[in-house]
Formats: structure tokens, C-alpha cells, sequence
């Protein structure tokens, strides 16, 4: 769990000051694996029984892939072009989670869901920006992105550990009653 908010947050960063390089590397390496996905599938075609392969379109799924990430590693302003939003509907769905971290917070009755449900909607309005102009100055969606990311690792890291502190707390207090009502049985 906290790896995975310092990934978010390292990355936001990353994000924020090299927007342009960034982008130019995820399209790089989206499309090679998308290639590389293909010539798998292909190889996997060609190893195979035909008669289990009947009707699974296998060759002609890889051949699609193959085709669409060569286009994509000679047309690579096309991809970078798309990834905004790509990225713009992963931020909203990460926002509604966020969303449900505070509502859960709420619900609990414990301290800093109003901040992350802040946080959550600075998030999804960052999300829609994307998804509604995604073809604007890339780099400054990029960067967008990138404070999404740093938002939503730190949104991330707050819930943990206010979560963890209540479950802590939790636990001591069952513990804490088993103890007193097995010293009154006594």
C-alpha cells in the first residue's frame, strides 16, 4: 500500500518537471508492448494445434497488434496525442475511489475525510479536464496528471494511516474490554 502511494507520488513529480520526456516514453513504451503482445500471439498461433485454434482469431488479433503499434511508433504524436485521455479517465475512477476513502472515513466517524474528499474532487475535476480538452497543451495535461498522481498518493498515505491509527485503536479497545470482562468473571 505505501509502496504504491510513493510510486504515485515519485511519478507525479516526475510528471510535473518532465512533461514532454514523459510522454514521449510512455507512447515508446505502450506501443512496444502492445507490439510485443502481438508477436506473442502470433507465436503462440503458430505453436498451436490448428484445430484448437479454430475460431479464436489469435493470428489475426497479433497481426492487428503488430499493425496498430507499428502505426503508432511511426505516427508517435498520435499516441501521445491520445494518452491524455487515457489518463484523464483513470484519474476520474482513482478520484471516485478517493471518494469512497473519505465517505468511509465519514462513516467511521474519523478525522480527515474532509480533506480527502477535497482532494478526491480537485482529482476528478483535474480527471474531466483531461477527458473534455485532451487534445490541449499536452504538456500542461501532463502535468495535471502528474498533480492528480502527487494527490492521490498523498490522499492515499493520509487514509492508510488514519485507517490503520483507527483499526490500532480498534483493536486495543477489544482487547482492552476482553480483558476487563475476564477479570470480572473471576
Amino acid at each position: 500500500m505505501i509502496l504504491s502511494c510513493l510510486m504515485y507520488i515519485i511519478l507525479g513529480l516526475v510528471l510535473v518537471i518532465y512533461p514532454e520526456t514523459i510522454a514521449n516514453m510512455i507512447a515508446y513504451i505502450f506501443a512496444i508492448l502492445v507490439l510485443l503482445a502481438g508477436i506473442i500471439m502470433i507465436a503462440f498461433y503458430a505453436k498451436e494445434d490448428v484445430v484448437l485454434m479454430a475460431n479464436k482469431k489469435t493470428l489475426s488479433f497479433g497481426l492487428i497488434l503488430v499493425c496498430a503499434s507499428v502505426y503508432c511508433l511511426i505516427n508517435i504524436s498520435f499516441l501521445i496525442s491520445i494518452i491524455p485521455t487515457v489518463l484523464g479517465l483513470v484519474a476520474v475512477l482513482n478520484g471516485f475511489g478517493k471518494l469512497q476513502n473519505a465517505f468511509d472515513l465519514f462513516r467511521t466517524h474519523n478525522e480527515g475525510g474532509g480533506m480527502i474528499l477535497i482532494m478526491a474532487l480537485i482529482i476528478i475535476a483535474f480527471g474531466i479536464i483531461l477527458l473534455i480538452n485532451p487534445f490541449g497543451a499536452t504538456s500542461t495535461f501532463y502535468r495535471l496528471i502528474g498533480i492528480a498522481l502527487l494527490l492521490g498518493g498523498i490522499t492515499d498515505i493520509i487514509s492508510y494511516f488514519v485507517m490503520s491509527g483507527k483499526i490500532k485503536r480498534a483493536i486495543e479497545d477489544s482487547q482492552a474490554i476482553d480483558v476487563t470482562e475476564a477479570s470480572n468473571r473471576r
